[in-house]
């Protein structure tokens, strides 16, 4: 029992560790993310995210292309937002 808690936590650590590394959303090529979430680049490592927050419009910028072509991102609400304008 030992021997296999042990190798279940050895397994989570290593999945940890080698999460796909990254300088910017455009590196997390791994990467996938369910729908109304978006890949972005926390900390070095490549995530999902719901929401990025924002003070203007450039803190929207680089953010992946918006599912609706008609759409662009805005910052509304201190949030980066998919609209239609």
């Amino acid at each position: 029992m030992k021997v296999l808690v042990s190798i279940t936590i050895f397994g989570l650590l290593a999945a940890f560790i080698a999460g796909e590394r990254c300088q910017g959303a455009a590196d997390c090529t791994l990467e996938t993310c369910a729908s109304g979430s978006f890949i972005g680049c926390t900390q070095g490592i490549c995530t999902c995210l719901t929401e990025r927050r924002c003070r203007g419009l450039r803190d929207c910028y680089g953010l992946p292309a918006c599912p609706d072509q008609d759409a662009s991102w805005h910052c509304f609400d201190n949030v980066c937002k998919c609209i239609d304008i």
